[in-house]
C-alpha cells in the first residue's frame, strides 16, 4: 500500500518501530504495506489511529496530497505533549495568521 508507506515515511517512523507499537512482527507488517497481506477491519483501524488519519484516508477513499500529509504530521509532532491551554494558544495563534492571510488576499 502506497499510502501507508508515505504515512509511516511522513511519521518519521521505521517499520519496526509500527510493527512494534500495532504488537505485530515487522514481517507481518511489511507484508500490509507492501499489500501482501489483507490484516482485517480491526488491523486496519489500529494501523489508522497509530497514524491518527481515518481509514477513509489509509485506504484511498479520501483525498490529500503528499504535501498535505507532511505537514499535517509535522504538525501532530509539534502538539503532541503540549498542555490543553498550550493547544488552545496554538489555536488562536493559528486563527489569527488565517484571518491576517484572508485579509491580505482580499486586500491584493
Amino acid at each position: 500500500m502506497i499510502r501507508l508507506k508515505m504515512i509511516r515515511a511522513a511519521a518519521g517512523k521505521t517499520q519496526a518501530e509500527v510493527a512494534a507499537a500495532l504488537g505485530m512482527s515487522r514481517v507481518a507488517y511489511t507484508n500490509i504495506e507492501n499489500g501482501k497481506r489483507d490484516p482485517g477491519l480491526e488491523v486496519w483501524g489500529k494501523i489508522a489511529d497509530f497514524f491518527g488519519v481515518s481509514l477513509d484516508y489509509l485506504l484511498g477513499r479520501e483525498k490529500m496530497s503528499n504535501g498535505q500529509m507532511k505537514r499535517l504530521v509535522m504538525l501532530m509532532k509539534k502538539l503532541e505533549n503540549v498542555s490543553d491551554e498550550e493547544f488552545e494558544e496554538y489555536m488562536q495563534l493559528l486563527d489569527f495568521m488565517q484571518k491576517r492571510q484572508q485579509r491580505k488576499e482580499r486586500n491584493e
